[in-house]
């Protein structure tokens, strides 16, 4: 770059610093400017029912008192446009009280109407409450919000000792966000390091600032500035909106003690080797006390595995079928293994690592896997940091096989994770070679057929059967399973009633044989005889019938005409569909559904919809598959039509006309 270039560039970055900083300078408790308190549309974004006028942060280290003590400085004040966001009115403030590990204090509250008056938040009307045996939260509301108010608060959030991660700090969030900014203050005796996600802040700057009066600490000052972030609403098919929210996260890298460096964050080894020999992980593994009862009952199945990958499938069905998740997450088993295994039930680290520990104890090489649930975000690989984490898994190599393993639902197969868990990729805890491994998931597919004729009376009637497999089977085991266990004292007809019910309510059931419901290594199916009172409409001589009976999708999860962030399926999908309809005696087809066939690009999926008629029979035919699990912004319209396309088949309609002449076959 050429020097006067630079120059430039160096010019514009400070002017907007300047800028930015007397937009900061501006914002004082109680001074709302006119222009926001007659505000009634917030005009980059019409739709918006509130707007974030100002939310800031300055973070500072007490270096008076002896101990070591954070403090965090927080104002925040919100425009509300629309009774829809009434809701802003209401807040709710955590912090950690054991020891007094934390501390919220100095906490004000006003709130100011159009026409300039204000009232202040009471005391008494603050509410404190025990979340847990750690946390207590802090709750209150404000009073009489109107459309058109401005309420604002400000508290201190003060941490006691060292903070390894400094409060993550968000630039954007569901409503639009005028003007946000987190600065901090840090001695020059701490490394942080900064870590980012979605658009960074226009303002990213650090610099060595003088030691306060009565100190001899070198201090770095950071600010971080954003204005004008446009909302970022849910959308359907994301991991979690934390991976796309602009924000900062600051991460304690090392320290400085008598001029030398100890770092804090370790390399990926030592986080292992540290792993290991933890009390309430590796240990948990190690001593065979801890799962010896579970051992010996596991020798008898074992007797008649007679291959490595056999033994694998009868310790992880052992386990599979043995033990219950409690739901909990955590990437530690803070109960003995052994004790958990005689409950029966366990956390997610108690099951998984106990299946470790037994793969390990018959001679496989097994590891745990950590990683992150799909809505606690992504994983970063750049740097060892455990709290990234919330979810075990378990990892076994046989020769050049690799199989991960997750024993936590009962109605997986060996080698098919839990949904929640497909979040990209996860950690080898390996003392030896740690590394990151992908996380495939497999394919979920359904496939339906009906074959039905109509009535006089224009009720459905015929048969339907069905194929489900991977994730698709799962989730109907389980409905299946719940039916049945809440049908215990009803008659065998009663139950078969429920356990349709659960398949679906749009169609009658006249009866139903679910086939292997029990082995969940083969696909679940059934086949039934149905009815479908009002299947058509009938109009004179005419009738109309929506072939797309078990539509694949009931809305469009992509509604918005762009998006922001990108699309994340769980794992690819096969959904067939296939009608066949008997056309009544004196009717002929007057009208079939266009055919359409959509690829998308480079195998990444596909819908086929087919329709033809041969004799008195006509056959429609759904095919869906998605291969590619990831979308970025830019592709976004691609998936969108692709949704529109299936959503626009299913509504498409057969036309019958009595007597007359057929239409040509299409």
């Amino acid at each position: 770059m050429k020097f006067s270039n630079l120059l430039a560039c160096v010019v514009l970055c400070l002017s907007a610093l300047s800028l930015h900083a007397q937009d900061l300078e501006a914002i004082k408790w109680g001074k709302i400017p006119d222009a926001d308190l007659k505000m009634t549309v917030y005009a980059k974004d019409t739709a918006a029912e509130a707007v974030v006028l100002a939310n800031m942060a300055n973070l500072t280290y007490n270096l008076v008192t002896d101990n070591i003590l954070l403090e965090v400085y927080r104002h925040r004040r919100i425009k509300i446009l629309k009774r829809s966001g009434f809701g802003q009115g209401d807040i709710s403030l955590e912090y950690i009280h054991s020891d007094r590990d934390q501390l919220i204090s100095e906490l004000k509250a006003q709130i100011f109407n159009p026409d300039g008056t204000k009232r202040s938040v009471e005391r008494k009307d603050f509410f404190e409450e025990k979340v847990s045996e750690h946390v207590t939260r802090i709750k209150f509301a404000f009073p009489e919000v109107k459309e058109g108010s401005v309420i604002e608060f400000k508290y201190r959030h003060t941490y006691k000792g060292r903070v390894v991660s400094l409060p993550k700090w968000y630039f954007q969030e569901e409503i639009p966000v005028v003007l946000s900014s987190f600065q901090a203050s840090i001695p020059d005796y701490f490394d942080y390091v900064v870590m980012q996600t979605g658009v960074p802040p226009q303002v990213m700057n650090s610099s060595d600032v003088p030691p306060p009066v009565g100190s001899n600490i070198k201090l770095k000052h950071y600010m971080f500035i954003a204005s004008n972030m446009p909302a970022m609403r849910p959308e359907s098919f994301i991991t979690t909106m934390d991976d796309y929210l602009s924000s900062i996260k600051m991460q304690l890298r090392g320290t400085r003690p008598n001029g030398g460096y100890e770092p804090y964050l370790a390399d990926w080894k030592t986080v292992a080797e540290s792993l290991w020999e933890d009390e309430n992980f590796g240990k948990k593994m190690k001593r065979k006390g801890s799962y010896e009862a579970a051992n010996i009952a596991l020798q008898m199945p074992l007797d008649n595995a007679t291959t490595p990958e056999s033994k694998v499938k009868t310790i992880y069905d052992f386990v599979r079928e043995k033990m219950e998740w409690d739901g909990s997450h955590s990437l530690y088993a803070f109960q003995a293994l052994e004790k958990a295994f005689e409950q029966k039930k366990g956390s997610l680290a108690e099951i998984n690592l106990l299946l470790v520990a037994l793969l390990k104890a018959n001679g496989i090489d097994a590891n745990p896997i950590l990683t992150s649930t799909r809505d606690h975000g992504a994983t970063f690989d750049t740097y060892p940091i455990l709290s990234q984490f919330n979810y075990v898994l378990a990892h076994v190599k046989l020769g050049d096989k690799e199989i991960i393993l997750d024993a936590t639902n009962r109605h997986l197969p060996m080698g098919t994770i839990n949904e929640e868990a497909l979040n990209g990729q996860g950690w080898l805890v390996n003392p030896a070679f740690p590394v990151w491994t992908p996380i495939k998931a497999n394919v979920s597919s359904s496939a339906l057929m009906l074959t039905l004729k109509i009535e006089e009376s224009g009720t459905l009637k015929g048969k339907e059967s069905a194929i489900f497999e991977g994730y698709e089977a799962a989730d109907y085991r389980e409905e299946l399973k719940k039916d049945k266990e809440e049908a215990k004292s009803a008659s065998k007809e009663k139950k078969e009633e429920e356990e349709v019910a659960s398949i679906t309510d749009a169609i009658q059931y006249d009866s139903m044989s679910v086939v292997d419901q029990a082995d969940i290594y083969k696909p679940l199916r059934y086949n039934a005889k149905i009815h479908i009172p009002d299947g058509v409409t009938m109009n004179d001589d005419i009738i109309y019938i929506n072939p797309v009976l078990h539509p694949h999708f009931e809305k469009n999860p992509f509604k918005q005409t762009e998006r922001l962030y990108p699309v994340d399926l769980p794992y690819p999908l096969s959904l067939k569909y296939i009608l066949n309809l008997d056309i009544p005696a004196g009717y002929v087809v007057d009208d079939l559904p266009e055919q359409v066939k959509l690829v998308l690009p480079e195998n990444g999926g596909q819908f086929i919809f087919l329709t033809q008629q041969t004799g008195n029979r006509v056959q429609v035919t759904s095919t869906i598959k998605l291969n590619q699990l990831h979308f970025e912004a830019e592709e976004y319209p691609v998936i969108k039509k692709f949704f529109d396309l299936i959503l626009e088949k299913q509504q498409e309609q057969i036309v019958l006309k009595k007597g007359g002449t057929a239409s040509k076959d299409k």
